[in-house]
């Protein structure tokens, strides 16, 4: 599922389009409902199923905006919230995995400060210029040594857990 406030053609699994919260809302629940049923099975040694990938696009907007909708019984107001810190803590586990797209990775905007925990869960990429301002705010200078290499990239991509990642390489 892809869960976007943007519209968008009909693609399968996407959900939101045209700032569908509701849909986004009912998504994330049935992800907390699927991340229950898979902790259930695992407890009882069985097997649980197969990778489940989600990916939410401008999260903290989606998020804030999830938080503004009235509350009903199968979908508490900061679900997004929850949805979030549950599948940070516990989806990997069970083969549930998220890409929360944003411009920026404030704790603050995210919801999530003060849980180190949570922000460690993350990789952050930077693309394009904030790249190149992530790089020259590294401690450690022999990694900021290689901005050459970035700068004669066209569109440079860093990933501030594991280093440097250039366009059409994996880590």
């Amino acid at each position: 599922m892809t869960a976007t406030p943007r519209p968008g053609r009909g693609r399968t699994g996407r959900r939101g389009a045209g700032r569908d919260y509701a849909a986004i809302a009912q998504g994330i629940a049935e992800d907390i409902n699927e991340l229950r049923r898979r902790t259930a099975l695992h407890g009882e040694g069985e097997v649980f199923g197969g990778k489940v990938v989600r990916v939410i696009e401008e999260y903290p907007s989606t998020a804030a905006e999830l938080a503004e909708m009235l509350e009903t019984a199968d979908v508490p107001k900061d679900i997004g919230l929850v949805w979030l810190r549950r599948l940070l803590r516990r989806g990997r586990k069970y083969r549930m995995k998220v890409f929360a797209v944003a411009q920026e990775f404030e704790v603050n905007a995210w919801k999530i400060a003060g849980e180190g925990g949570l922000r460690r869960a993350f990789t952050v990429l930077y693309l394009a210029r904030p790249a190149y301002q992530a790089l020259s705010n590294l401690k450690d200078k022999a990694s900021a040594n290689s901005s050459g290499v970035f700068r004669s990239r066209p569109l440079p991509v860093f990933g501030g857990c594991e280093g440097p990642v250039l366009p059409g390489t994996h880590p």
